[in-house]
């Protein structure tokens, strides 16, 4: 997914890698770019917590601005939930733990948009088509 913010555009996908070891590890990576054209060093931004084992552990990256921060939710289709991560740093939401965790949901590959002052989150679900349910913002404490 790509996200502009303030004229730089933020490009964050999904990343399987075989360790040496033989095992399996996933992340969230990011790109930025001014002109879409010619993208700087990928930097991962999200890896590690729960439900992190695997090759799908970080699926479907997609981030939110919103009120100064930014909301990355990320799905793993080992267990069908998506885990979302709250930074006021779009390069990083977390890496060896889950210290920005603020939700999971039961939901698979989502996307957030708002329409008409009522923000919406997607679900892939069961793979027979796309559902939708409205979503709300709440944020305990700060």
């Amino acid at each position: 997914m790509v996200l502009n913010i303030d004229g730089v555009f933020h490009a964050y996908s999904t990343i399987t890698e075989k360790l040496d070891t033989g095992e399996l590890v996933s992340y969230v990576k990011l790109k930025t770019s001014t002109d879409m054209r010619n993208w700087g060093n990928p930097k991962i931004v999200c890896q590690a917590g729960k439900d992190s084992a695997g090759p799908v552990a970080f699926e479907s990256p997609y981030v939110v601005n919103l009120d100064g921060y930014f909301y990355l939710f990320r799905a793993s289709s080992t267990t069908f939930r998506t885990y979302v991560y709250r930074s006021k740093d779009p390069s990083f939401f977390a890496k060896g733990d889950d210290s920005n965790l603020i939700a999971e949901f039961e939901v698979k590959a989502p996307e957030v948009f708002e329409h008409q002052d009522q923000w919406y989150i997607s679900d892939l679900a069961d793979f027979q088509g796309i559902k939708l349910a409205r979503l709300e913002w709440a944020i305990d404490g700060n």
